[in-house]
């Protein structure tokens, strides 16, 4: 889950700079920004957008609404801030909790709930790579840099997964080498690029391994761009957020019969025998509850929502004292539409029972802060979701 906090930032090439050095390292601070023609670098101030993943599946917070950013006069598409202005998102990507192959739980991730029935032990870091086999393209300065349908996905443990494009499918005069050089411990020595397009340049915006050694040969001639110095990432002609498609993440819904009920101390706020469930790639199950079946007057709407990748635009509520203890998906995305407007309760903030069980918050689901697309903004969220929508909803 992905949320927005705004604050003020100056910023300077240095800061963007550091950005992508350490974006290698698995922790991102990632900074894009427009600035006006006659603005100077060092007089650059305007608003910082940081993503971090949410509540909605195992982290708690309390963050700004992103539903209400577009209307807001400091908001980082349309900032009060006097003088030149840009936009920058700042995230941090750390290791360890996230999801899919080699991410959350996953099998080639450090901290995966099973393990390879192998006699020898297996390396600690096993990084697999794989033909991606769909179309993807790359937008920059409301152009098309990159298309190719020859794109290799790198799955590294505690990494999202990176898709390097050949260099043949990337636009000629795009791509400047910029020094110094870098060098990984798993594919050698790393040139970085910055990405130009008429007056827009993204610095350290794409990188490629000059000599990859023999067991990664699939990755000469090749490049990746950084994520979040893009205008976007396309399959076909629809956007890719977050992250290049990871095939091993799956989102499953079943009808279930079992009997669920939420209580908060002696009131009872849900009660039913028809929840569905959601099982999430790396994700213990999580239940959710038909509205007809819940005391919604319990339910106290509260500033903030949440993004996922995945499933969409989380709304939350409060119930009495317990913070951000309920969330729903009011506008779900359509692969997972059938949790639109049902509600889901945090079993470490209130107490839920499935066949008189008392659920528990399981280990390993925190997700850490995480990092977003420059200009995704709540219309472009919710417009998958659209066709679901629930008339007159509140977002």
């Amino acid at each position: 889950m992905l949320a927005l906090e705004v604050v003020s930032l100056p910023v300077t090439d240095i800061d963007r700079a550091l950005a992508f050095y350490v974006e290698q390292a698995g922790f991102v601070l990632d900074v894009d920004y427009h600035p006006t023609a006659a603005a100077s670098q060092s007089a650059w101030a305007g608003t910082r957008t940081r993503l971090k993943r949410g509540p909605a599946d195992g982290v708690r917070g309390s963050i700004p609404s992103v539903a209400t950013m577009r209307a807001s006069l400091t908001s980082p598409t349309r900032t009060a801030t006097p003088g030149p202005c840009r936009n920058a998102v700042i995230a941090r990507n750390e290791r360890n909790t996230i999801m899919g192959l080699s991410w959350q739980q996953g099998p080639l991730s450090t901290v995966s709930v099973g393990r390879f029935l192998t006699p020898e032990p297996l390396p600690k870091r096993l990084l697999f790579a794989e033909p991606l086999r769909r179309r993807l393209r790359v937008k920059f300065a409301d152009e098309w840099i990159a298309d190719s349908e020859d794109v290799l996905v790198l799955h590294e443990p505690g990494r999202y997964p990176v898709a390097y494009f050949p260099l043949a499918d990337v636009r000629p005069g795009v791509l400047v080498s910029e020094k110094p050089n870098t060098r990984t411990p798993d594919f050698g020595d790393t040139e970085w690029f910055t990405v130009t397009v008429g007056d827009r340049r993204a610095t350290r915006g794409a990188w490629q391994y000059t000599a990859p050694p023999d067991y990664a040969s699939e990755f000469r001639d090749r490049v990746a761009f950084t994520w979040r110095a893009m205008d976007g990432f396309y399959e076909e002609d629809e956007r890719i957020v977050g992250h290049a498609a990871d095939p091993y993440h799956r989102n499953d819904i079943r009808q279930s019969s079992r009997h669920l009920v939420v209580m908060d101390g002696v009131r009872r706020i849900a009660d039913t025998t028809r929840p569905i469930v959601l099982y999430e790639s790396g994700f213990a199950p999580r239940w959710y509850v038909p509205r007809q079946d819940i005391d919604e007057s319990a339910l106290i709407p509260v500033e903030g929502q949440t993004f996922c990748p995945y499933k969409g635009l989380a709304s939350y509520y409060d119930i009495g004292e317990r913070k951000r203890a309920a969330w729903s998906y009011l506008r779900a995305w359509p692969e997972v539409a059938r949790v639109s407007s049902f509600v889901s309760f945090e079993p470490d903030k209130i107490e839920v029972f499935l066949d008189d069980r008392k659920l528990t918050l399981e280990t390993g689901q925190s997700v850490k802060e995480h990092g977003i697309d420059p200009s995704l903004d709540p219309d472009e969220m919710l417009k998958r979701g659209n066709a679901f929508a629930i008339p007159n909803a509140p977002l």
